[in-house]
């Protein structure tokens, strides 16, 4: 089946915050590895071709095409802006499926209530030269109708998880982590997080376990709740 896009700004939903501030809270620090964790070099390649940008001299980019699990570095670089080219590396650790109730103090419109949110964490690390500060890690959602999804963005804190462009500056050599937020349509389901930074690009996935949210505890009781006294 032909994946079909969803443009970010159709995606980034009417969600303003009631009160709080928001900040990216990025913290981003050395890191002399040049290993990708779980990757061999196989794996690799240097072609600007496959990847329709100029690959940064002597950069061992992941294969297009690769698929990878959750805990696995993909090497990557695309054109952030015209003319740019940024390189990362990208770990994908964790990904985690929300509730509608994270969104309390939040003015959430109807295509929200009706959208499963997905929370993706991952370790992002400049392989460069390029300073990335305040770039959006170029990651996507892929929903179990191949449906490609940007991610979302808020007016203020969003403490399940701390949605957030990566910190300035981000040069070479810097490290962070990173939590994506998307929200799947009509309660769509996640099945892959995607590097796809063009159409014609065949992508770059992971795909892993996802944590669901723990059941309330009358849920875990096995009780129902209590109806409210009547006069």
């Amino acid at each position: 089946m032909a994946t079909r896009w969803i443009p970010a700004l159709v995606t980034v939903l009417a969600l303003s915050a009631c009160s709080g501030t928001g900040g990216d809270g990025g913290e981003a620090g050395p890191t002399g590895s040049d290993t990708s964790a779980g990757s061999s070099p196989s794996d690799f390649v240097s072609d600007d071709e496959k990847y329709g940008v100029d690959v940064p001299p002597g950069l061992m980019v992941t294969e297009p095409g690769s698929e990878l699990a959750v805990g696995e570095t993909a090497t990557i670089a695309w054109e952030p802006r015209v003319g740019v080219v940024g390189a990362l590396r990208i770990t994908v650790t964790k990904l985690r499926q929300g509730t509608i109730k994270d969104f309390a103090g939040f003015s959430v419109d109807a295509p929200t209530k009706a959208s499963t949110p997905y929370y993706v964490t991952a370790t992002v690390a400049n392989a460069g030269v390029t300073d990335l500060g305040g770039v959006e890690v170029p990651l996507y959602m892929v929903d179990a109708n191949d449906t490609l999804y940007g991610q979302n963005h808020f007016g203020g804190e969003f403490k399940p998880c701390a949605a957030r462009r990566l910190p300035k500056p981000f040069a070479a050599t810097q490290e962070t982590t990173v939590c994506l937020v998307y929200l799947a349509a009509n309660h769509g389901t996640l099945s892959a997080v995607s590097f796809r930074p063009s159409q014609a690009f065949d992508p770059i996935i992971w795909t892993g376990p996802i944590i669901t949210p723990s059941p309330s505890p009358a849920a875990k009781a096995g009780t129902k709740p209590s109806a409210s006294p009547t006069g």
